[in-house]
């Protein structure tokens, strides 16, 4: 079971979801959907931002919710569930709408497992797994709103199926990015300390995780 949850949970790690964005954004530029893309870059910057700043505001200041255990939003949860149900969308745009709908929705419970496996691992709170699924859905509902996407658009699959080839691997390889470390580092920089702030518990130590 350990090793299924952790094949789950690396699927939403950055090294695998940034990439799987990419190519997202690779497709959208392929078939001259430029303004897309850069809206597809600017929700998945925002989302990630509200992320970082959150991780921050506790690693470098403890700046948190004690009662919830929150820590900082889950950047697994964000990305998996903002992703994944854009992703969904885009490969089953040339059906009807409630297919597309549909297809959205199961990219957000994808996204949503992805989330529970971070807790069941211990790498995240409830209340930070809540929080990241909700962000990313918020993320994926503006894109699709404000998106073009033209029906009729030609189908380029090579990006969509390096992008999906490249969240295989990465999860089934166990690769991991450095992000936390990254994280923490900036945190200490910023606010000048030597530690960064833990809580206690059973979920993380020093950091809260992705």
């Amino acid at each position: 079971m350990y090793e299924l949850l952790t094949v789950i949970t690396g699927v939403g790690d950055s090294a695998a979801m940034l990439p799987a964005g990419a190519g997202l954004m690779l497709w959208l530029v392929i078939n001259g959907m430029r303004r897309d893309a850069v809206l597809l870059f600017a929700v998945l910057g925002a989302g990630a931002a509200v992320v970082l700043a959150t991780k921050l505001a506790f690693l470098g200041w403890g700046l948190g919710i004690p009662a919830l255990r929150f820590a900082g939003i889950s950047g697994h949860a964000m990305l998996a569930c903002s992703i994944m149900p854009i992703a969904a969308y885009f490969i089953s745009r040339r059906a009807g709408v409630r297919t597309r709908i549909a297809a959205a929705l199961l990219g957000f419970a994808v996204g949503v497992a992805i989330g529970i496996s971070r807790v069941a691992l211990s790498a995240h709170s409830w209340s930070e797994i809540v929080a990241g699924c909700a962000l990313g859905g918020l993320v994926a509902l503006v894109y699709l709103r404000f998106a073009w996407l033209p029906l009729r658009a030609a189908f380029n699959w090579w990006p969509i199926i390096g992008a999906g080839a490249t969240v295989l691997i990465v999860a089934l390889a166990g690769v991991r990015a450095p992000s936390e470390h990254l994280i923490v580092q900036m945190a200490l920089h910023l606010s000048r300390h030597d530690e960064p702030y833990a809580r206690p518990g059973p979920v993380g130590a020093a950091a809260s995780g992705s």
